[in-house]
């Protein structure tokens, strides 16, 4: 269409501020990620706004931190021990959540071919990439390699090793702890991103979509003509997000995902008595 000129924008959050800035050198002591990482960024004079998890699993042993140590590199090891996840929000706010395993938050948008909150594209994975049947952690100071294998899968897949040799962890024990933590000796069909165009999606299905954040819950059903199962629904965690609007095929997002599961709150229907099926037990007259 003539008149029609292209535009293309990029945008940096803060984790471009912090790969770009070093730590003088800096004592720690023994204490959580979220707290090591607050440590951090006042020794990097970071002023932004951050949102870290109040329940962290890993502690962090009391490690030097040397001299000229890139902020967003030594963060990148703290997310290592913990294994959750570091980000930027949408607002810019640094955030940190705790090691990534059930969750009790529902999925706010469910996608579906048919029916549902509407995707064009779904990508589907089957393979052993993701396979890790042998996994070996070292703390970084003082520690002794703690291994976690799993026999079976070596034996159909080979070994595939996950090895972490300077782990911030503070004992053996939370590092025999996280080697179990890495093992994923099965490969298992996954959804790995969904996409959709907002012009194919109605006005409630727009207003759900449009604030989801890292970190929040999705499901995914996909169908097939033939074969066993006809329909493969996954509940899934956002890894990622992406948006792209063109003049031509208009505002486009795609969600990056991993398997999650989901864990609902079971409600007794009578706070006081317990009873199952029963709002208002009578008494029992003898």
């Amino acid at each position: 269409m003539a008149g029609l000129t292209n535009y293309q924008i990029f945008a940096a959050d803060d984790i471009y501020v912090l790969s770009q800035g070093s730590l003088p050198s800096t004592a720690t002591s023994s204490q959580t990620s979220s707290a090591r990482i607050t440590a951090v960024l006042s020794a990097a004079g970071y002023t932004g706004a951050t949102s870290l998890t109040a329940s962290p699993t890993a502690t962090l042993g009391a490690y030097t931190i040397e001299s000229g140590t890139n902020v967003n590199a030594y963060i990148n090891r703290i997310q290592q021990a913990e294994q959750g996840r570091i980000f930027c929000s949408r607002a810019n706010v640094l955030t940190a959540q705790a090691r990534i395993g059930t969750t009790l938050t529902a999925p706010t948008v469910n996608f579906s071919d048919s029916g549902n909150t509407p995707y064009d594209n779904i990508v589907v994975e089957f393979d052993q990439q993701t396979v890790i049947n042998n996994a070996n952690v070292t703390i970084e100071s003082g520690g002794t390699l703690q291994n976690a294998s799993n026999a079976s899968s070596i034996s159909e897949y080979f070994t595939q090793t996950e090895a972490i040799t300077d782990s911030l962890l503070s004992t053996n024990a939370q590092a025999a702890t996280l080697a179990s933590y890495l093992l994923n000796p099965l490969p298992e069909p996954r959804f790995t991103s969904v996409s959709t165009t907002f012009a194919s999606l109605t006005d409630v299905q727009k207003t759900a979509l449009a604030p989801i954040e890292i970190g929040d819950t999705i499901s995914a059903t996909k169908t097939f003509a033939s074969g066993t199962p006809l329909s493969v629904q996954q509940n899934l965690a956002v890894e990622g997000i992406d948006h792209v609007i063109d003049v031509n095929t208009g505002h486009r997002m795609t969600l990056w995902t991993s398997p999650t599961v989901i864990v609902y709150a079971f409600v007794l229907d009578d706070p006081i008595y317990g009873l199952i099926g029963i709002t208002d037990p009578q008494p029992v007259l003898g």
